[in-house]
């Protein structure tokens, strides 16, 4: 297939340009699965750009799972999708100092949208999975042993339930955008989490997704308290301090917030869940 690559303008900068273009010609079908792209030579021809930029666009372009450098074959479009070097989200979170609030409502509208479309197509084997898994960490819990990847195995069975790879794949990059802040809760509370879980594999059970929204929810307020920024917001002490004050509010914050109508229990009595 014939791929129309335009030459790139000179007020453009040149290596987002060309990565821009390739995405182009991706959207337009001309790109597919499995698919070689063009030489090095021809899109420097092409795009009318230098080898130096177009090897930084094709790096770029790798990092993020877009294509596959084969050496001595040349680049292609994965048959199947590969894991990203670098997520985008996780690495717009981490520059962009991304206000918590947002980051909490980014989470739950995820994790509430994949766990219904589980609850509707959930098998009983898959039922016996999450049970499984609870059971260890109930057992985890009674050694002492808690660790964030059994409470996150419970999120990522969840997902599988819903047996569409797109959710997945998105799933897992949201999960893992909070690990530290799961982790930090199942460390300091880790009953918090076998109780949460319990009643959301409830609700999966019931297949009543206004419990399923309930149990979510009891699991949202509780986590929010361990949501914290995993760099130091830019701008200096001044820029440190007013986050500082800002994670403090949080919980008032959360209270005249729509997602959480229901209410939060009073500040001191939190436990936490991821």
């Amino acid at each position: 297939m014939k791929i129309e690559l335009e030459a790139i303008p000179r007020s453009q900068k040149v290596v987002h340009a060309i990565v821009q273009r390739i995405r182009e010609a991706m959207e337009r079908g001309e790109l597919r699965r499995g698919d070689r792209l063009p030489s090095e030579q021809e899109l420097c021809k092409a795009l009318g750009a230098s080898r130096v930029a177009v090897r930084e666009a094709m790096k770029i372009l790798e990092a993020l799972g877009v294509v596959e450098i084969r050496q001595g074959s040349g680049t292609y479009i994965p048959e199947v999708p590969k894991p990203s070097i670098i997520d985008p989200m996780q690495f717009f979170l981490y520059l962009g100092d991304a206000d918590p609030e947002h980051v909490k409502e980014l989470r739950f509208m995820v994790e509430l949208g994949f766990s219904r479309i589980a609850q509707r197509k959930i098998t009983d084997q898959e039922l016996e999975r999450l049970e499984e898994n609870l059971r260890e960490l109930k057992a985890a819990f009674e050694k002492g042993e808690v660790t964030v990847e059994l409470d996150l195995e419970f999120h990522h069975l969840i997902l599988e339930a819903t047996r569409n790879p797109l959710i997945v794949q998105l799933g897992k990059s949201i999960l893992n955008l909070f690990h530290d802040s799961i982790e930090a809760g199942v460390r300091e509370h880790p009953e918090a989490a076998v109780q949460h879980h319990t009643l959301i594999l409830q609700a999966m059970k019931s297949r009543d997704s206004q419990k399923l929204e309930e149990a979510l929810l009891e699991s949202y307020r509780y986590w929010q308290e361990h949501l914290r920024p995993k760099v130091p917001p830019r701008g200096g002490r001044r820029r440190d301090e007013k986050a500082k004050k800002q994670r403090g509010d949080l919980g008032l914050r959360a209270e005249r917030h729509p997602l959480c109508a229901r209410g939060l229990p009073p500040r001191g009595q939190e436990g936490v869940h991821g």
